[in-house]
């Protein structure tokens, strides 16, 4: 019959904030299933982090760590981490971390944020503590037999986002219930409580169950947004190679597919300013490069920039290079 013993190790029983130094940080991060070395010798005797920090881990590969401590200390651990799938519930603070090359940093300036760690290979974590910091992170993480075996359909597509195919880290809001489940969880006074130990499985698997699904529509997102950045790419070439001229939107969003509205939208999120600013400013660029190269007019500029007063045309000029084209013009 299975092993079905439960182990819980931590600290912070009943409220007290307990003081922890590098090497029960080492400890309790092989506890956990990884191993832990510090970039600082000197840093094993001394205390890190004051609060609290628990694994528990469930028969057949399925664990939750619950971290709510603050930093004492700036320093560096290094682990190398087995093939998994973690879902990271990142609620307060700032985390600073490498996956083997790839830096990534998670902040909850903006509020809470969850991260997909999919790891097909063993792979290598660096932290970087940082003095002062206060971090409240839920971590729960299930290994690819655990996957496999209660989520079989699922996971081929899941290791289709793995770091190792894809250098990226999916990253997301996570939802109300999953804000809610990573609250229950850290309510949690004794996990070591048969009931409680339950409580916190159940909402483990409620996180595992909404980051499979958050997954699922990021994936979506990403092939979507691929496909609307090629497009707007494709808007851009034909505006930069049309700028002398006239240029309609509403042809132009009928020349590759969008109305109007929608190319306004897309154009925004991908380029950062609406349609008409970026034709006005290659316009400009475009009437600079006859002034300064063809030596026409400040009139034929304004007029190739598509103003029909000159004196539009000299404003814009001077709030866009700090200058008059007159006098560039006379250099």
């Amino acid at each position: 019959m299975p092993e079905t013993k439960m182990t819980v190790r931590g600290l912070d029983r009943a409220g007290i904030s307990s003081i922890i130094d590098g090497r029960r940080l080492t400890q309790l991060a092989e506890i956990g299933g990884y191993r832990s070395q510090l970039s600082k010798p000197a840093a094993y005797a001394k205390p890190l982090a004051r609060g609290r920090f628990e694994c528990v881990e469930y028969p057949a590969g399925l664990s939750v760590h619950v971290c709510d401590l603050e930093e004492l200390d700036g320093t560096t651990t290094d682990s190398e981490l087995s093939p998994r799938l973690s879902f990271l519930l990142l609620l307060r603070g700032e985390l600073n971390f490498r996956l083997n090359e790839h830096a990534f940093q998670l902040c909850c300036d903006s509020g809470p944020r969850c991260a997909a760690m999919i790891l097909e290979e063993p792979t290598r974590w660096e932290r970087d503590l940082q003095r002062g910091c206060h971090l409240t992170k839920v971590h729960v993480t299930v290994s690819p037999q655990w996957l496999a075996q209660h989520c079989p359909k699922t996971a081929k597509h899941v290791w289709e986002l793995s770091l190792q195919r894809t250098a990226d880290l999916p990253l997301w809001r996570p939802s109300a219930r999953a804000f809610a489940a990573a609250r229950e969880i850290l309510a949690v006074a004794n996990p070591e409580a048969e009931l409680q130990r339950l409580h916190i499985e159940n909402q483990a698997l409620l996180l595992v169950g909404e980051g499979l699904a958050a997954l699922e529509l990021w994936q979506q997102n990403q092939r979507t947004g691929s496909r609307r950045s090629s497009r707007i790419a494709e808007v851009c070439h034909y505006v930069d190679t049309h700028i002398d001229q006239p240029l309609n939107l509403d042809e132009i969003g009928k020349m590759f597919g969008m109305s109007t509205s929608t190319l306004q939208r897309y154009f925004k999120q991908e380029v950062g300013m609406p349609v008409g600013d970026y034709v006005r400013r290659k316009r400009l660029e475009y009437a600079r490069e006859l002034l300064l190269a063809e030596g026409v007019s400040v009139s034929q500029a304004a007029y190739a920039a598509g103003y029909s007063h000159p004196t539009n045309f000299i404003a814009a000029y001077k709030r866009r290079y700090g200058c008059c084209p007159g006098s560039e013009k006379n250099l």
